[in-house]
């Protein structure tokens, strides 16, 4: 449920497969953004987030910023903010995260411009979206997921937005060295 294993000629490959579909949501993401394409996701009902004011106050004086990465908010009044769509569909307490914690990223901002705001908020969005350790995949799924980083791979990309591995690889003589199988 957190790694996937797989072979290729005297190979094999462990995936994370959380890591692993971070870089692709990404990758995805930082196009879409790039491109200025619509990022979001209407929901079927919006949801009301209660904040603090000083929560309120960042939120509302960056709804510009939150609609370039898929958010569509609006003021509720007392403290409360309306969530119409998000750059993907998440349950209430991922969406509410997100959300704060984007504005904390908007408050580091203001104070030391020099950070690169976009892909931090971008990595954020990436992260709470990515598949999770301990979810289990179909076959078809972790087949997929593998084959599309082999795909970031051959464009040089092998880590997640964090710097962690998306895969580690073994020989089949560094395997048969740790079964005592070689010196």
């Amino acid at each position: 449920g957190t790694y996937i294993l797989c072979e290729s000629g005297e190979n094999m490959y462990m995936i994370d497969q959380h890591a692993a579909h971070e870089r692709l949501r990404f990758e995805e993401l930082k196009r879409a953004y790039q491109k200025q394409e619509r990022m979001s996701q209407l929901l079927l009902s919006p949801m009301v987030l209660s904040l603090d004011f000083a929560e309120t106050q960042v939120v509302l004086e960056h709804l510009d910023i939150y609609k370039k990465f898929g958010f569509e908010l609006e003021d509720f009044g007392a403290g409360s903010v309306i969530v119409h769509a998000t750059p993907v569909a998440a349950d209430q307490e991922t969406i509410q995260d997100l959300i704060l914690e984007i504005a904390e990223a908007l408050r580091d901002y203001v104070k030391h411009p020099v950070a690169d705001f976009e892909e931090r908020a971008l990595d954020m969005i990436s992260c709470k979206y990515a598949i999770k350790a301990n979810h289990r995949l179909t076959l078809p799924e972790m087949q997929d997921l593998a084959l599309r980083i082999w795909g970031l791979e051959a464009k040089g990309i092998t880590t997640c937005p964090h710097g962690r591995p998306i895969r580690i690889s073994f020989t089949k003589t560094e395997i048969e060295k740790m079964f005592k199988r070689k010196l």
